[in-house]
């Protein structure tokens, strides 16, 4: 899998888990900002987790793209704008030093 691939999957995520945190996409939900994170620690990966399992996703796909999602920031040594945990999204969308992670594969 390719990496864009892979971190389009982590920001589509990370938009998902704000969105289905609870459950339920409520009004308080469309007013909160999105978050985004590249999935770099147990505690994140775990949340997304669930949020998939909540969403449908089987515990066999969800666990098979989580695995990807530790092997791309291991490739990249977690070269990504969030280290640990969310980030709010700003009035921009994050941007990576694509140089910098293809340089680490």
């Amino acid at each position: 899998m390719s990496k864009k691939k892979i971190l389009c999957y982590v920001l589509l995520t990370a938009m998902l888990v704000s969105m289905f945190a609870t459950g339920e996409v409520s009004v308080a939900a469309e007013q909160q900002k999105p978050a985004y994170s590249n999935l770099a620690d147990a505690r994140s990966r775990k949340e997304v987790r669930s949020a998939l399992l909540s969403a449908g996703i089987s515990a066999k796909t969800a666990d098979a793209w989580l695995k990807d999602v530790v092997s791309y920031n291991k490739t990249i040594k977690n070269t990504s704008l969030v280290k640990k945990g969310f980030k709010k999204m700003g009035k921009k969308p994050p941007v990576y030093n694509e140089n910098r992670i293809s340089s680490s594969g």
